[in-house]
């Protein structure tokens, strides 16, 4: 979990951040996105800041040294200050000598940042105009800062209306000792066969040097300090190490390390060069942390980037930004320490502890559990650990022991998807075998079937199978209606995956066990990098009407005890008579739960059609709560009570005592409505052969009564509705494009992901009076931005977002009207009507 909160705020804008989780500690401000410390743990737990940094305002203005602060627009120097591009050529400040260094007299190192925070980090942004500084076009510049457990990462983006030059760093000074001695026992690795060399004004003249049998060498591990008083000309040249080491690997190109703390630092960037600086030129000008001026070797930079002066010594040079392309690049600083056996062990003994306190391991089992972790590790020893008073938080234990593991190279690649296979594995060592479970679950039941489901609820989110940290972020609000309070979600809780992951899936082995995410195969199911991971996952053996069927819940729990009920076989689904069966047969034994079904046909039915399911929970819906608007009376069926509800889709609430009875209307409205045509209504059963109406249905018990839901669907095509014509229609799709299944039937949005970053920049833009179109993420949003500013005359940044939830919510009451059937109509109950009168 990461905390990330303002600490101070200058009237003159300037404000002062800390991002905080367990392993780090970062303080930041907008000026300059100047990074101003970094507090670590050395291998004896003790807490150091180890950057050399500035602390106020006044210091970040005068700092000729770019401590902790973005540069840019280009980093590192330009020759003579000047730069030919597209046939022009472009005078920049001398600052440096003869040269340009680190984007001129006052650089992005200089500049008062936007910020917005996010929940593990910060995003800046700074729009640099035409001709600052020199340079052409007006450029937009986001950096991002965040954390992920160890690792502070970096992502800079930039894009510009013209061709320009961009080439940004940090210029951060490392020191691990805590700033307690200068850097000459740090060692140092470098993935670099060559580097560039300098001039007397320390630019690089065109020319490289291969590492080999010179001072350069670091592919293998040296002190800073061990050469660097050598007689080579590159090392007086620049008095010291002032150069770009061009990198030969995709990741960890760098190496820190500070043998008497244990701290190591592992740089990974996307960038093919690393300059590293030993502080040469730091003369006691700015003030330390320590009571003494900051001098040279005090620290080292290593600043990644492009080649310098790539403008002028590459034949296609990488430092050219064209108008229209976008400027991505990320650096990745991971702090670890060596020696540090003992943090696995405490981390062992948390997740340990953590299953005595949920109960899903017993004392006896203690010293039995160690050794299955110890030996997953591959660690043959083990002393007690003492975890007195520390927060036994299972999100933080589970992403520290897999990065332990991605460390000792127990998982190949640190992508999401790797990750999540390894902590799963983690907690499927300690989660009860099946039958097991089964018994504890029908010891509950035959006490009180509340009981047994609380306790599998309970048991399904301590094993960590429901993600209770990712499904909290999740962002959930309702808006009002005239069909009620309807519930509206943003899917946080599913992790996007990174390309590698992608790319891994799609080249992984293909299987076919399981058959699907349904299967009850999955239990117990190690995973794949194309199939989750279900060790930790348990079902519930049930007879449902006769058949073999398996009780779990979602992994995403959209609502309260969100349960799915899979068929035994991979089967795919049907909408019949037996649905209705299998429903109440359900409800019977859960009367305190709902069960429902996706429709049975694409675009109308739910995500997966290929295995029969239900989904279920112990929630009440909108649509559970809507009005009966009209009631009416089925011949041979009159002790069934039946109405229309005041819905957007169009729904059939039939009531009952008698379960036989309300099954056998159940299957004749079904029937009716699958052979339905109403030519006026375009309403047709079928067109060349593909049958397109069917039923979703919802049941529930209520005291004595039975209660089926029979929302009516059809799932036509036409020209201008390709997607379906009671889908969401496309002036909707900006919100939500997606089939409306089950959980949106009864009046749930599930919307995507994307929506949140977009939001977020619509509020910018509507506060600050943006143009949408300057940004091709929110482009297909004007239209109904527009709308919103007609709406709302005073949209400000306490209401934004709040505006913005509103209008979202009243877009997915469109939507759900777009897939009623029958509209809340004249015309639409008049052919509501002609329907009721063939039953």
């Amino acid at each position: 979990m990461v905390e990330v909160k303002i600490i101070k705020q200058r009237e003159n804008k300037v404000t002062f951040f800390e991002m905080k989780n367990q392993d780090l500690t970062v303080r930041t401000t907008n000026l300059g996105c100047h990074v101003l410390s970094i507090f670590t743990r050395d291998r004896e737990g003790k807490v150091e800041d180890v950057i050399l940094g500035l602390q106020d305002v006044e210091d970040c203005r005068r700092d000729g040294s770019y401590m902790g602060a973005v540069v840019g627009r280009v980093a590192n120097r330009i020759g003579n200050a000047r730069f030919t591009l597209n046939g022009k050529e472009y005078q920049l400040a001398a600052n440096n000598g003869p040269n340009h260094l680190h984007g001129g007299v006052e650089g992005f190192n200089q500049k008062l940042f936007d910020y917005k925070i996010m929940e593990d980090g910060i995003v800046f942004t700074y729009l640099s105009k035409d001709m600052e500084e020199g340079y052409p076009g007006n450029l937009l510049l986001t950096v991002t800062y965040r954390l992920v457990g160890n690792q502070f990462i970096i992502r800079y983006e930039a894009e510009s209306d013209q061709d320009t030059l961009a080439n940004m760093t940090n210029h951060m000074y490392f020191n691990l000792t805590g700033g307690k001695e200068k850097i000459y026992h740090h060692k140092l690795y470098m993935a670099a066969d060559q580097i560039a060399c300098v001039d007397e004004n320390c630019l690089v003249d065109g020319t490289f040097l291969s590492v080999t049998n010179t001072p350069f060498d670091f592919r293998t591990f040296h002190e800073v300090g061990e050469r660097i008083h050598d007689e080579h000309e590159q090392l007086k040249l620049a008095g010291g190490y002032d150069h770009s080491f061009m990198v030969n690997k995709q990741s960890n190109q760098a190496v820190l390390y500070e043998p008497k703390s244990g701290r190591k630092l592992t740089i990974s960037t996307t960038l093919p060069a690393i300059q590293v600086y030993t502080a040469n030129f730091l003369e006691g000008g700015m003030p330390g942390k320590h009571g003494k001026p900051y001098e040279n070797r005090d620290g080292i930079a290593l600043e990644t980037q492009y080649l310098p002066d790539s403008i002028h010594v590459e034949k296609e040079p990488k430092v050219i930004l064209r108008k229209g392309q976008k400027y991505e690049a990320v650096t990745t600083y991971r702090f670890e320490v060596e020696g540090n056996g003992g943090a696995m062990l405490k981390e062992i003994e948390k997740l340990v502890q953590y299953g005595l306190d949920k109960k899903l391991i017993q004392p006896e089992d203690k010293i039995y559990m160690i050794n299955q972790y110890l030996d997953l590790f591959g660690l043959d020893e083990y002393e007690p650990q003492d975890i007195t008073g520390e927060e036994i938080c299972l999100s933080d234990i589970l992403e520290h022991l897999t990065d332990f593991a991605y460390e000792r190279q127990l998982i190949e690649s640190n992508d999401i998807v790797s990750r999540d296979l390894f902590d799963t594995k983690l907690m499927g060592v300690m989660v009860e075998r099946p039958s097991r479970v089964i018994d504890t679950f029908q010891k509950l039941y035959s006490i009180n079937p509340e009981a047994a489901t609380d306790y599998f609820y309970r048991f399904s989110q301590d094993t960590n199978y429901i993600r209770r940290d990712r499904i909290k972020k999740d962002m959930k609000w309702q808006v009002s209606s005239e069909y009620g309070d309807i519930d509206i979600t943003i899917n946080l809780s599913k992790p996007e995956k990174d390309p590698k992951a992608i790319a891994a899936a799609k080249n992984a082995k293909q299987s076919a066990y399981p058959k699907c995410q349904l299967c009850v195969e999955n239990e117990g199911y190690a995973g794949r990098m194309n199939h989750p991971a279900r060790e930790n996952h348990r079902i519930i053996p049930m007879d449902i009407n006769g058949g073999k069927w398996g009780f779990q819940y979602s992994p995403y729990v959209y609502y309260q005890e969100h349960c799915i009920v899979l068929n035994g076989e991979h089967t795919p689904m049907k909408i019949e008579r037996a649905t209705f069966e299998k429903l109440f047969d359900f409800v019977d034994q859960f009367p305190h739960y709902f069960l429902g079904s996706n429709a049975d046909l694409p675009i109308v039915g739910g995500s997966i059609l290929s295995h029969d399911h239900f989904q279920g929970g112990h929630y009440t819906f909108a649509m559970e709560k809507a009005k009966v608007e009209k009631t009416f009376t089925i011949p041979g069926y009159e002790e069934v009570e039946a109405g229309i509800l005041h819905w957007p889709l169009s729904v059939i609430r039939i009531r009952c005592k008698d379960r036989k009875k309300l099954i056998n209307l159940a299957d004749h409205i079904l029937n009716v409505w699958r052979g339905y045509t109403d030519e006026e209504a375009y309403i047709f059963a079928q067109t060349d052969g593909e049958p397109h109406n069917t039923i979703t249905p919802i049941a529930r018990k209520k005291g004595e009564y039975y209660e089926l839901d029979l929302a009516l669907r059809n799932n036509i095509t036409t020209k201008e509705c390709p997607l379906g014509l009671y889908h969401p229609h496309k002036e909707y799709h900006h919100i939500k494009k997606e089939n409306i299944g089950l959980i949106e039937v009864m009046g749930l949005a599930v919307l995507p992901s994307r929506l949140k970053a977009e939001m977020e920049l619509l509020a910018e833009c509507l506060v600050e009076k943006k143009s949408l179109m300057k940004y091709e993420m929110i482009q297909k949003h004007i239209p109904w931005a527009e709308q919103c500013l007609q709406k709302y005359d005073d949209i400000n940044e306490t209401n934004v977002m709040l505006i913005l939830k509103e209008e979202i919510g009243q877009v997915f009451v469109k939507v759900l009207e777009d897939a009623g059937v029958y509209k809340c109509t004249k015309e639409g109950r008049e052919a509501f009507d002609r329907f009721l009168s063939t039953l």
